[in-house]
């Protein structure tokens, strides 16, 4: 990353997650000021009201536990088995539960779980 007048120019080494860069870069400093001029680099225009981040080197562009928390859900309501049709499961924080029965599952599951991880947090 270096920082010349008028504009910050990134070179890229890995294109793996460049779309993802980009889509970072548009949302944090708009398309305008955002251009590619070539695959291998990324200019940003300085703006003095919105200037670019002197740490934007440090930036995490793609979090690689986000595509395997999902494969994992993916994967568990894949198998499980074909009567268990009744399913519920959330991730949040780190957490993720599944149900899975053949019968209704209780109105306060949700509540029940969260209880349930609440003990497990708590100091023995």
């Amino acid at each position: 990353m270096t920082f010349n007048p008028g504009k910050v120019r990134l070179e890229i080494s890995d294109e793996t997650h460049l779309a993802a860069l980009l889509e970072l870069l548009w949302n944090r400093y708009g398309r305008n000021r955002v251009e590619q001029p070539d695959r291998w680099t990324i200019e940003i225009a300085e703006d003095p009201d919105l200037p670019v981040d002197p740490d934007l080197a440090g930036t995490v562009v793609s979090d690689p536990t986000v595509g395997l928390v999902r494969d994992l859900i993916y994967a568990l309501l894949a198998i499980a088995p074909e009567g268990f049709r009744v399913r519920e499961h959330h991730y949040e924080k780190g957490r993720f539960w599944l149900a899975a029965s053949e019968n209704t599952l209780p109105d306060d599951l949700e509540g029940r779980v969260r209880a349930l991880f609440a003990r497990m947090e708590a100091p023995a």
